[in-house]
């Protein structure tokens, strides 16, 4: 009997499993997914979704003046007090991170230092390591010896100026970045209302209890640590934060952690993933409330 509402019944004596982009008949497909969200419709809790921030926002600019023009031309990037530290991991491509700078609109070779400079279309940034109040942790432009440039350009993505341009990482306690690296740390997830949540939430199916005390063979304590699912979309990351909106866990924030995909012959399905309650002396927590 075909499937109702189908805009593709099967027919007689038609295969159920087809060569299809899908891999599985579209009746099948539709019903799997179907199910899915009754069920976390009706065991499924609202959560506030906060999405960690993965880059800083684009800064693009022209440089009109030089801070040095003899041997070597320099311009000063960053200054502390300023906003908009750049982002000076230097790995090539155009990915989140990647300073790049143009000369009359041809990309330059950014190099390691002042002394890799080799050639008239390379550059390299300085960061300036001391205990200067004015110039501690200064980012610099240099360019070639000997080299008057024409129209530079530049773009690059903002970090938070906590980051240690020793270990590359950020403070966890920072209360500009939250921890993440980039300013802002977290962006809520918006949504509309429907029927089934509220607005701004998505449903999370969680369990009855967030672990289970066992004993090994040893005596010794082990912590199980159930999982929680929720549907395909939005997309959700480790180190995403999920706040409960009702019941016990209302206005609990939780990171998560431990993330993965569930998928049936190609189709993604839905997401699992483990949580860690946040206390409420960690500045994540902090920062949510002020969300």
């Amino acid at each position: 009997m075909p499937i109702t509402e189908s805009s593709d019944p099967l027919q007689l004596d038609e295969e159920l499993y087809r060569e299809c982009n899908l891999g599985l008949d579209r009746e099948i497909v539709a019903y799997i997914l179907e199910s899915h969200a009754l069920q976390i419709r009706i065991g499924g809790e609202p959560f506030h979704l906060y999405q960690r921030m993965t880059s800083g926002s684009i800064v693009t600019g022209t440089i009109l003046s030089w801070d040095q023009t003899s041997p070597q031309y320099m311009k000063i990037m960053w200054s502390p007090g300023n906003s908009n530290h750049p982002d000076l991991r230097s790995y090539t491509g155009s990915g989140s991170g990647t300073f790049q700078a143009y000369e009359n609109g041809v990309l330059l070779t950014r190099v390691l230092s002042q002394s890799d400079i080799l050639y008239n279309n390379e550059f390299t940034l300085e960061r300036i390591v001391g205990t200067g109040v004015s110039t501690k942790r200064q980012v610099r432009l240099w360019l070639n010896s000997g080299y008057t440039p024409g129209t530079i350009t530049y773009s690059y993505n903002v970090r938070c100026e906590c980051v240690s341009p020793d270990t590359n990482q950020p403070d966890m306690n920072c209360v500009i970045c939250y921890g993440t690296g980039f300013p802002v740390g977290w962006i809520k997830y918006t949504c509309d209302a429907d029927e089934y949540k509220p607005q701004n939430t998505i449903i999370v199916r969680v369990p009855k209890t967030s672990f289970r005390i066992t004993f090994d063979s040893e005596g010794l304590v082990k912590r199980e640590v159930n999982k929680h699912w929720t549907l395909s979309s939005p997309y959700v990351y480790n180190y995403d934060l999920i706040v409960g909106t009702i019941g016990k866990n209302k206005e609990m924030v939780y990171e998560v952690v431990n993330k993965t995909d569930s998928y049936f012959r190609g189709i993604f399905l839905h997401q699992e993933f483990e949580t860690i309650l946040l206390e409420e002396t960690d500045v994540r927590y902090r920062r949510v409330a002020t969300l």
